[in-house]
């Protein structure tokens, strides 16, 4: 395995802008992943193409550090361990605001599911139950703590199941409203 300064001198390499000058935010985040653990962040940055990309475009502005910008990496559904891993590190350094990451993905993938939705009716009424209706609940139940991943799944299978009922009454030729 290489030194750990070979690993710092590689992670600071990605995190250099096109014009080579410093930016202390990207001091902050090499920083950060290596205080955090260093072994980690040298395997983080050799191994992982999605990291590499990552600090790359953080570097060169492509992407801003931000949840937002973030969660726009994983697009759709699916989950990259390499955001997730990087995004907490940078929570627990301070540098991003601590927020619900359950609660997050599960609204994450509510736009996912809805936007599959070919029929703007079902998509339209998926949308209120989900948002208005499921969300909305935990929100309350929830009252500021962060929710759990069972309540996130329960929530998934709610919605899931409320797009196999629509499909159902498409089926059918029938409309919710009849």
């Amino acid at each position: 395995m290489p030194s750990l300064r070979a690993g710092e001198r590689h992670l600071r390499r990605l995190l250099t802008p096109p014009d080579g000058r410093p930016r202390p935010e990207l001091d902050q985040i090499a920083a950060a992943l290596l205080d955090h653990n260093p072994r980690r962040a040298l395997l983080y940055t050799r191994e992982s193409k999605e990291a590499a990309s990552l600090l790359n475009d953080l570097a060169s502005g492509v992407c801003e550090l931000s949840h937002e910008a973030l969660d726009a990496r994983s697009a759709g559904h699916r989950r990259d361990l390499a955001v997730d891993w990087f995004r907490s590190v940078l929570v627990a350094a301070g540098i991003l605001p601590v927020r619900d990451e359950y609660l997050a993905r599960l609204e994450r993938w509510i736009e996912y599911k809805t936007a599959a939705l070919d029929d703007p009716e079902h998509r339209q009424l998926l949308t209120a139950y989900a948002r208005w209706d499921r969300v909305a609940r935990i929100r309350r139940r929830a009252r500021g703590k962060t929710i759990t991943a069972s309540t996130v799944d329960i929530t998934q299978v709610q919605i899931s199941k409320a797009v196999l009922f629509l499909a159902w009454l498409k089926n059918q030729g029938e409309r919710l409203a009849t």
